[in-house]
């Protein structure tokens, strides 16, 4: 008790509860706001071989969510906010996904389109594994040139997700830093003229 664990343990799990308050805010945001709306596409894709490594609008409000609720439970915000810490997280996560999936206009969701199978064939084989799956489970693969499961396009790095451009999380690094500088580039235009 001298040493203070227990006030370490408080601010570890407030983090942590912080945290995890603002991704199923996240989360429930993305289903019950942005799909009804439109903001974001209507199914639910779980499929690597279509996604983006990076979603800014789930990732962002989530994270951004998260340090408004910690600088609440911080006490900047008096100690009502410090005490409701987390509803803070929720509702910032609810306010936040919205906005940023307007702001990219829902383009991080979907890296590709998914492939359309014949409807007679509830099933297919996947290439690698040899298994068969739901064709819902499938993807198509162009390193191998045909489908392949969902499972074997998680555990497959030889490809290095050929499949789809601008989607790993450097690639999307780099395109957010050269957006920044284009727009900083661009207010200098505009403001020697």
């Amino acid at each position: 008790m001298s040493i203070g664990v227990f006030q370490t343990l408080e601010i570890v799990l407030s983090l942590s509860g912080n945290l995890a308050i603002a991704w199923i805010g996240s989360l429930v945001a993305d289903l019950v706001i942005n799909k009804p709306l439109r903001l974001s596409p209507a199914g639910i894709e779980f499929k690597r071989a279509h996604l983006y490594d990076v979603n800014p609008v789930g990732l962002g409000s989530m994270l951004i969510a998260t340090a408004i609720a910690m600088f609440a439970y911080s006490g900047y915000l008096g100690p009502y906010a410090r005490a409701f810490s987390p509803l803070v997280a929720l509702c910032s996560s609810l306010i936040l996904s919205p906005i940023i999936c307007l702001l990219t206009k829902g383009k991080y969701y979907l890296a590709r389109t998914p492939a359309t199978w014949d409807s007679n064939t509830p099933t297919k084989v996947c290439d690698v594994c040899e298994n068969t799956s739901e064709t819902s489970d499938m993807a198509y693969c162009p390193a191998y040139a045909a489908p392949i499961c969902s499972l074997c396009c998680t555990l497959e790095s030889r490809c290095h997700d050929n499949c789809k451009e601008n989607s790993n999380a450097i690639e999307q690094f780099n395109n957010f830093i050269q957006f920044l500088f284009s727009q900083k580039d661009a207010r200098k235009d505009l403001t020697l003229d």
